[in-house]
């Protein structure tokens, strides 16, 4: 196996790892996940320039085709992520606020 096509592969591996990290809201994991998926991007690059022996186009394609599929699910994933997070900070910061008003403050009126 060419190995451009297993960098590919460990490619489809790595996004689909980081789409099971934003469902365990594993932050932290899926940043380092999309680090190690951008170093073997730049890999993948020098392989496809590097002369040796490549994957055939029908091969590569349809792993690109995976990778698509996979790519379209985690932006999903990470925008419902993200809304959720702001989501949690809003609501936190309405309840920080809630404590500055003082005695008998009303929330229904400006000052």
């Amino acid at each position: 196996m060419p190995a451009e096509l297993k960098l590919w592969r460990d490619y489809l591996f790595l996004t689909r790892e980081m789409g099971k990290c934003l469902e365990k809201q594993d932050f932290a994991l899926f940043l380092e996940l999309l680090e190690q998926r951008e170093r073997l991007q730049g890999m993948i690059e020098k392989a496809a320039g590097g002369g040796g022996p490549t994957a055939s186009r029908e091969a590569r394609e349809e792993l690109l085709v995976q990778i698509r599929a996979e790519n379209e699910q985690l932006q999903i994933r990470f925008r419902a992520f993200s809304q959720q997070q702001q989501h949690r900070l809003n609501v936190s910061k309405t309840y920080d606020s809630l404590g500055q008003l003082p005695a008998g403050g009303r929330l229904d009126r400006t000052e």
